[in-house]
């Protein structure tokens, strides 16, 4: 993912209203430092998979949800490598795309649901399936990712 270098002026700013200010302003300069050097460990990592689903900004726009593994990442944005899955209003199912595609994904972007999934996933072998009445993302096998937030499929 690389290294990113430490923000010199945010942390100058913190130390400085440390200085001055009361402790309860020390204390949350001590906490934000780590921060701010880059100290602390991304999110999501080269080598997760994720699930994402974009939401819809209006009724007929397209259901698309995407799962495929961080090649790389910088910041909140992620390139990963994977399958696109559209909803096919006419079967009413999730179909994927059989070209791999690389995609980048702004992990604080509103629009994007994100799920992270096990690294020992394979992602090729992903899909939707109903079990139990509900709509899953599966492998096949021991794992399931339950889509249907809402209840039952009617």
């Amino acid at each position: 993912m690389g290294e990113r270098p430490p923000v010199l002026s945010g942390l100058s700013i913190f130390r400085s209203i440390a200085a001055f200010g009361s402790a309860v302003l020390r204390r949350i300069a001590a906490a934000a430092e780590p921060i701010l050097r880059g100290g602390m460990e991304p999110a999501v990592q080269e080598g997760d998979n994720l699930h994402i689903m974009t939401r819809r900004a209006f009724a007929g726009d397209v259901r698309r949800h995407f799962v495929g593994t961080v090649e790389a990442g910088e910041g909140s944005l992620v390139r990963a490598r994977g399958y696109v899955f559209v909803h096919n209003e006419g079967t009413g199912e999730f179909e994927r795309r059989e070209t791999p595609r690389v995609r980048i994904f702004g992990l604080t972007d509103a629009m994007q649901i994100v799920n992270v999934l096990p690294r020992e996933l394979d992602v090729a072998s992903t899909h939707y399936a109903v079990a139990r009445g509900r709509l899953v993302f599966t492998d096949g096998g021991a794992f399931e990712l339950d889509i249907n937030e809402l209840g039952p499929l009617t």
